[in-house]
């Protein structure tokens, strides 16, 4: 359990960047009262967040576990700079939202022959909600949220070949 507070006022705006053209102190995006002026934004970002985590493992033998779980994490939502496109006015574009993964996974993690060859295997699927992107706007980036999704799977082995060699 995590409990993130941010303020965003005009002094975060990007009013300390300077542009060819533009009196300093002054910045690149162009508000609806003119050039070089800040939009003026104010906003609070203020959420408790919650992560989580449940598994069961399972094992058959004293040389193979089994295993599955579920978790979710979550990562803060916060405001872009301001400064995301020369032409840009959108101020529903500088906050973005708390970014969500809820998380699948089953495997199995084995040894053999003695313990001269260890197996590891699993498989996952990532099911994000408001994923938080980075993308280029005009001549700045800007942080947005789409749902995204993941899958993959993983094996891994090691063997002691001899006493001196491990592959």
């Amino acid at each position: 359990l995590g409990h993130d507070e941010k303020d965003f006022t005009d002094s975060d705006n990007a009013t300390l960047r300077s542009c060819p053209g533009f009196p300093i102190p002054s910045n690149c995006f162009l508000p609806p009262t003119g050039p070089g002026i800040a939009n003026p934004y104010t906003n609070t970002y203020d959420e408790d967040l919650v992560s989580w985590k449940v598994e069961l493992d399972f094992r058959p033998t004293d040389d193979v576990l089994l295993f599955g779980s579920i978790s979710q994490g979550t990562k803060a939502g916060g405001f872009n700079n301001g400064f995301y496109s020369p032409a840009a006015s959108n101020l529903g574009l500088i906050p973005y939202g708390n970014e969500t993964n809820l998380a699948y996974e089953l495997g199995e993690k084995s040894v053999w022959f003695q313990g001269r060859l260890r197996v590891n295997a699993s498989m996952f699927y990532y099911d994000y909600s408001n994923y938080q992107t980075f993308n280029w706007q005009g001549i700045g980036g800007l942080i947005i949220n789409r749902d995204a999704s993941a899958y993959g799977a993983e094996i891994e082995a090691e063997a002691l070949v001899t006493e001196q060699l491990t592959a």
